[in-house]
């Protein structure tokens, strides 16, 4: 799908892998993916008018995460299915870090909601099934309160029978 809409857009798509799945894009993972953007950048050059960072899942805790702490770079974020933390969030307060470790930097940096004051120049587009499973939408929709509390640019769209296996086997977001 990315590759599709990357070429209808003259565009090019970068895809680092993070070091694993499970570095949660936190230290080695952030590094490469930083690598990543440097290398590309590059050769390829950037415009910041039209880099746009997004992910999937974790991808999109990554898309959160760099995205708020390095708002500057990016001319817009998208968030398809993703975690607002390192980890799981059932209810307000009620976090499962990814890593169980408690001086992690997932249990112990990992969560967005302080990084969301810069948002203010980094508008976001939120994608999530109500009926995802691994990224429940309690924690979808704390975050979009969040950034509607703050007055700050964003498009949220709910796919009220979709969960989280169907919108990556799909790909069909309709906007």
């Amino acid at each position: 799908l990315l590759e599709q809409i990357c070429e209808k857009r003259d565009s090019v798509v970068v895809t680092p892998l993070g070091r694993g799945p499970a570095c949660w894009y936190l230290d080695e993972g952030e590094l490469d993916s930083w690598e990543v953007w440097a290398g590309a950048a590059e050769q390829l050059g950037t415009d910041p008018n039209r880099t746009v960072i997004a992910g999937f899942s974790m991808g999109d805790y990554a898309a959160y995460r760099l995205g708020l702490t390095y708002s500057s770079v990016f001319a817009q974020a998208v968030v398809l299915a993703g975690p607002p933390t390192c980890g799981i969030r059932l209810l307000p307060g009620m976090d499962i870090a990814a890593d169980p470790d408690p001086d992690s930097h997932c249990a112990r940096e990992g969560e967005t909601w302080p990084l969301l004051r810069n948002a203010r120049w980094l508008p976001f587009v939120i994608a999530h099934g109500v009926l995802d499973e691994f990224v429940p939408i309690p924690s979808v929709l704390q975050q979009v309160f969040r950034l509607d509390r703050l007055g700050y640019r964003y498009r949220f769209t709910v796919y009220p029978a979709e969960d989280h296996v169907a919108l990556a086997l799909q790909g069909k977001f309709d906007d």
